[in-house]
C-alpha cells in the first residue's frame, strides 16, 4: 500500500513537470532547449481569452532574444512561421523576422541555411504597424533591409540571401 501511495505521489510530481518544449524553453530559453520546439504548444488547454494574451507575452520573450541576434532564437523564429497558422501569431513572428534584417542580416542569413524546413525568407518583407500609412518610411525600410542583405558577401550565404533579396520588392 505504501508503495501504490509512493508511486501515485511520484505519478503526480512527473505529470506537474511535464511541459511542451515551447514550456520549457520559455522557462529555461537554451539553445538546446530552442531546439527541441517545433510548435508553440502548452500543457494546459487555455480558452481564447486566455491563449491571445498568454501568447503574445510569451512570444516577445522571443522577440527580445531574436532583436539581439541570438542564433538559436532566429532558427526558433523561423521554424516557428512553418508551424504556426496564419493570424496575429504569424505577423508577430514575421515582424520580429523583419526587424532582424538590418540589425543582423548575416546571423538570419546563417539561421535561415541552417533551417530547412524553411522555405523563402519569411518576414523579411514585412513592415509592423509602425509603417502602416507610410508608404515612403517603408520605401526607405525596405532599401534599408536590401542594403543589409547586400553587404552579407559570404560566398556560402549566396544563395539565401539571393531568395531573401528577390521577397524585398525592388519599388523603391
Amino acid at each position: 500500500m505504501r508503495s501504490l501511495a509512493f508511486s501515485l505521489t511520484l505519478a503526480v510530481a512527473a505529470a506537474a513537470n511535464a511541459s511542451t518544449a515551447w514550456e520549457s524553453w520559455l522557462r529555461q530559453p537554451t539553445p538546446a532547449n530552442a531546439g527541441r520546439v517545433a510548435a508553440i504548444g502548452y500543457t494546459v488547454a487555455l480558452s481564447d481569452a486566455e491563449a491571445g494574451p498568454r501568447t503574445t507575452r510569451d512570444l516577445e520573450t522571443l522577440a527580445q532574444r531574436v532583436r539581439s541576434g541570438e542564433e538559436a532564437a532566429l532558427r526558433l523564429a523561423l521554424r516557428l512561421t512553418v508551424t504556426t497558422a496564419p493570424g496575429a501569431n504569424l505577423e508577430d513572428l514575421h515582424e520580429m523576422l523583419g526587424a532582424a534584417v538590418r540589425p543582423h542580416a548575416r546571423r538570419l542569413l546563417i539561421a535561415l541555411r541552417k533551417t530547412p524546413t524553411v522555405h523563402g525568407c519569411p518576414g523579411v518583407d514585412f513592415l509592423g504597424p509602425e509603417f502602416v500609412d507610410q508608404p515612403e518610411r517603408q520605401r526607405e525600410e525596405t532599401v534599408k533591409r536590401r542594403a543589409a542583405l547586400q553587404s552579407v558577401s559570404d560566398p556560402a550565404l549566396a544563395t539565401v540571401r539571393g531568395k531573401c533579396l528577390a521577397t524585398l520588392k525592388d519599388d523603391a
